[in-house]
C-alpha cells in the first residue's frame, strides 16, 4: 500500500514466542481504500450496482415490513443487527474485489464459490453474531422497558 506504514513486531505469546506484526496506518489510507473501492466500482460497474441495488432493496423491504406492522421499535435493534451482519453482506463485494486484484473477471459465482469454500468459518462465525444479535436484542428492549415506561 502506497505511503508509509510503520511496522513493528511484538510478541503474541508468551508460551510459543510467536511474534505478529502490527502495521500502524493514518487516516490518509481512508483515502487510498475510498478510491481503490470506487476504481473496483468502475471496472465492474454491472456486479457493483447488483449488491448496491440488492441491498438496499432488501433494507427498504425490511423497513417497510417494520412500518406496516407497526414495531416502530424495531428499527434501531435492526440497525444494531445490520452493524453485527455487514461482514457477511460484504463477503460479495470483497471477493470482487479480490478477484479484480489478482486480474480476473469478478462475478457473483464466484462469490457463493468463495462463500462455499469457507461455509463452516462463515457459519461460526454467523452462530456468534446471531447470539451477539439475540443479546442485543434483549438489552435493547430492556433499555426501552426501563426508560420509556410512561409510554
Amino acid at each position: 500500500m502506497p505511503g508509509h506504514q510503520k511496522e513493528r513486531n511484538v510478541t503474541d505469546d508468551a508460551v510459543t514466542g510467536a511474534e505478529a506484526t502490527i502495521r500502524e496506518i493514518s487516516t490518509e489510507h481512508v483515502w487510498q481504500w475510498l478510491t481503490a473501492g470506487w476504481r473496483d466500482m468502475l471496472k465492474a460497474p454491472r456486479l457493483s450496482l447488483f449488491y448496491g441495488v440488492s441491498l438496499s432493496l432488501l433494507s427498504a423491504v425490511i423497513s417497510a415490513l417494520v412500518i406496516v406492522s407497526g414495531a416502530y421499535f424495531m428499527l434501531p435493534l435492526l440497525l444494531g443487527g445490520f452493524l453485527l451482519f455487514a461482514p457477511f453482506l460484504g463477503i460479495g463485494p470483497f471477493s470482487a474485489s479480490r478477484q479484480l486484484e489478482s486480474g480476473e473477471a469478478p462475478g457473483v459465482k464466484d462469490a457463493v464459490q468463495r462463500f462455499k469454500a469457507n461455509g463452516s468459518q462463515i457459519l461460526l462465525m454467523g452462530i456468534i453474531l446471531l447470539i451477539s444479535l439475540l443479546g442485543w436484542i434483549m438489552v435493547a428492549n430492556l433499555i426501552v422497558v426501563f426508560m420509556y415506561q410512561g409510554i
